[in-house]
């Protein structure tokens, strides 16, 4: 392609790079709210920003009361990221935000890369706009998390693969392997499942002959077996600490893996398969089902086939991280995106009108779906309280948070919830299960060191099913609860929560303002 030619394409890639950042960098200044897996994100980032380098190795959270608060997942090289941009600017939520935003961006010209090396570049333009436009791809590329540099660690490795399967130099192959293990280190499900594609690739160049190559098995010897090196560090440091997580225990395994039942059962095929309608929209989802079996051109072009497959099996291997969150499902979107893309090239020249209404149906229903997600993490009580907390309290005071859905459920979902600690910058403990949670809890709380508490007085329906009650949930409530979008009831107060906090006003100095819908206690009495 001479240069006159690729003029005007660089000028559309521009074009939809800068569709992308304007469409990523909406309320990217808005807090991380209630999103569980941001806070906890960010709540490591913040400790490895104050404990240097080393905080690489020993990855801290703040949920632990008076421990040290070790807890080894991932290797935090997203957050290792974050933590530079800290050191120059100060510990910001939306710095987190403009590097995910970043690595979106890179992952979206690396997938145009790719497309148009394997396909033309008409496609590879369409399938970038589309990734782009993609409801799911705009709320993870721009959050808090480590998906987005996920997804720009595995675009850059299939690139590098591209070029050494066209008969490019070794030095492709090692860059290929080290990004994929940057991927598998990031994300280890997900990195784990890019080596299908990459095996089909060096399968495109060297055939059957590609298993008789040192090259190719030195190189996933390298990925490998720095990711098993990590795990086996982050085995040793969480067996020395509470909660001991292991990746080996009975209990983790399950939390990944799920029951064998899980995969028998047609609602966890409806969840997976409705959040992909959902979130990818169901444009895109219909117009990649049908360019699904279509004969590519040529036989590397075979490989979003091969991707695709592979994928499938990590939702089956991993398939209660799949069946409980939709961030795990962003391993589609470049998939789909060409797929969708070569469908919409393959009908532009004869089905304009149904090309073109489909564009703007898109467009309609990404704005949507695009708002609903905002509004899920919004939660001003939570930056009251927490700033209420922050305001009486020294950041070296241990702290309670109490804050439960309502009877028989535990402390805001889950007994390690970051979100009200990260908030309020404290380190201290969540409270037990609501049943549990009386005057004596809290005075065992304060012998064990604990300055503060913080009661939320409100709570929501617990009713096992994200407070959509069978009777009444019908149409798209009904549709959202199979689908795991179902909105949160309004909290409402709690009478005995209420009753406690008069309880508690009696024994320590109660330091929030009065008609909020939560307490703040200092321990010390009063």
């Amino acid at each position: 392609m001479s240069a006159a030619d690729t003029t005007p394409s660089r000028r559309w890639l521009l074009a939809v790079l800068l569709l992308a950042l304007a469409t990523g960098s909406y309320c990217i200044g808005t807090s991380l709210g209630s999103s569980f897996r941001e806070c906890q994100t960010a709540m490591v980032t913040r400790n490895l920003w104050r404990d240097g380098p080393v905080g690489l190795f020993y990855s801290r959270i703040d949920w632990f009361g008076s421990a040290p608060g070790y807890m080894m997942l991932e290797f935090p090289l997203y957050n290792a990221a974050v933590a530079v941009v800290y050191a120059v600017a100060g510990p910001h939520d939306w710095l987190g935000r403009i590097v995910s935003v970043l690595c979106s961006l890179g992952a979206i010209a690396l997938l145009y890369g790719i497309v148009r090396r394997l396909d033309n570049e008409r496609t590879a333009l369409v399938a970038a706009a589309l990734m782009a436009l993609t409801p799911l791809q705009q709320s993870i590329g721009q959050s808090f998390l480590p998906e987005p540099m996920l997804m720009l660690c595995l675009l850059a490795s299939l690139y590098a693969m591209v070029r050494y399967a066209e008969g490019g130099p070794g030095g492709w192959l090692a860059l290929a392997a080290a990004l994929a293990c940057a991927a598998t280190l990031v994300k280890s499900p997900a990195g784990l499942a890019l080596f299908g594609p990459l095996l089909f690739l060096a399968w495109t160049r060297f055939g059957w002959n590609a298993l008789l190559r040192p090259s190719l098995w030195l190189a996933a010897a390298f990925a490998l077996g720095v990711y098993f090196f990590w795990q086996r560090h982050a085995d040793h440091i969480n067996a020395q600490h509470y909660p001991f997580i292991l990746s080996t225990s009975p209990d983790q395994r399950l939390w990944v893996f799920g029951t064998l039942a899980m995969r028998w059962d047609w609602h966890f095929y409806a969840q997976v398969a409705g959040r992909l309608a959902v979130y990818l929209s169901p444009v895109i989802v219909a117009a990649a089902a049908v360019a699904l079996f279509k004969r590519p051109a040529h036989s590397r072009a075979w490989l979003w086939h091969a991707w695709l497959a592979a994928n499938a099996g990590y939702v089956l291997l991993c398939a209660n991280l799949h069946f409980r969150h939709k961030h795990y499902q962003i391993v589609f979107v470049p998939i789909l995106a060409v797929l969708a893309a070569r469908t919409v090239i393959a009908w532009w020249p004869r089905r304009r009108l149904v090309v073109a209404a489909a564009a703007a149906l898109l467009v309609v229903y990404d704005a949507q779906i695009g708002w609903q997600l905002w509004r899920e993490q919004r939660d001003p009580l939570v930056e009251r309280a927490c700033a209420a907390l922050r305001e009486v309290s020294a950041p070296q005071d241990l702290v309670v948070v109490a804050v439960f859905d309502g009877p028989g459920g535990l402390t805001a979902n889950h007994h390690n919830n970051p979100v009200w600690l990260y908030h309020a910058d404290r380190r201290g403990w969540n409270a037990p299960m609501y049943g549990q949670f009386d005057a004596a809890a809290v005075e065992r709380y304060q012998q064990q060191g604990a300055r503060w508490l913080l009661l939320n007085l409100v709570t929501q329906p617990d009713d096992g099913t994200n407070g959509a009650s069978h009777k009444t949930t019908t149409g798209w409530r009904r549709t959202g609860a199979l689908f795991g979008m179902a909105e949160q009831p309004p909290a409402r107060p709690d009478e005995r929560l209420a009753s406690l906090a008069k309880e508690l006003a009696g024994r320590y100095r109660c330091a929030s303002p009065a008609g909020e819908a939560f307490a703040v206690f200092d321990l010390r009495g009063l």
